[in-house]
C-alpha cells in the first residue's frame, strides 16, 4: 500500500475520531469540519480513481437525495445528511458503496438497540455520524 493512502487513512481516521467525539457530546456535525471534506475528497478521486470520479459523484448525488428524503420522514439530523453525502463520496470510488450501506445501517441499528436498552428511553435523540463514520471506514478498510 503505496504511503499516501496510509496517510489519507490516517487522515480520514483523525477526522471521523473528532467528528465522533463532537456529535456523542452534543448531538451535531459542524458544517465546518464536514463542509470542507467534500472538495478534499474530489481532489483525491481526481487523483486516486480519475476514471470513477462520474459514477461517484452520481452515488454520492443520490445518496444525499435519499438522506434528504430520510431527514424529513424519519428525523435524520441535517449533518448526518451532509455526512453521509462525504462518506460514500468517498468508499464509491472503491466499490464499496454496497458494503457502506450495509455496514452503516449495521452499526447503526446496533448502536440504537444499545442506547435504547441502557437508557430505557426511546424518544432520546441518537448521534448517527458515529455509525455514518465506522460503517464507511469499515468498507473502506474491506477495499484493501
Amino acid at each position: 500500500m503505496p504511503l499516501l493512502h496510509v496517510l489519507a487513512g490516517l487522515a480520514f481516521a483523525g477526522w471521523a475520531l473528532r467528528l465522533s467525539v463532537i456529535d456523542f457530546r452534543e448531538h451535531r456535525l459542524p458544517d465546518r469540519l464536514v463542509l470542507p471534506a467534500y472538495p478534499v475528497i474530489v481532489l483525491w478521486n481526481l487523483v486516486v480513481f480519475p476514471a470513477q470520479q462520474t459514477t461517484a459523484l452520481l452515488a454520492a448525488a443520490v445518496a444525499l437525495v435519499a438522506a434528504a428524503v430520510l431527514h424529513r420522514v424519519a428525523g435524520l439530523g441535517l449533518g448526518d445528511v451532509k455526512l453521509i453525502g462525504v462518506c460514500l463520496l468517498a468508499v464509491t470510488p472503491t466499490g464499496m458503496l454496497a458494503t457502506a450501506l450495509v455496514c452503516i445501517a449495521l452499526v447503526g441499528g446496533a448502536h440504537a438497540i444499545i442506547h435504547t436498552s441502557i437508557t430505557r428511553n426511546l424518544r432520546d435523540d441518537i448521534p448517527f455520524g458515529p455509525a455514518i463514520l465506522t460503517g464507511t471506514a469499515l468498507a473502506l478498510l474491506a477495499s484493501i
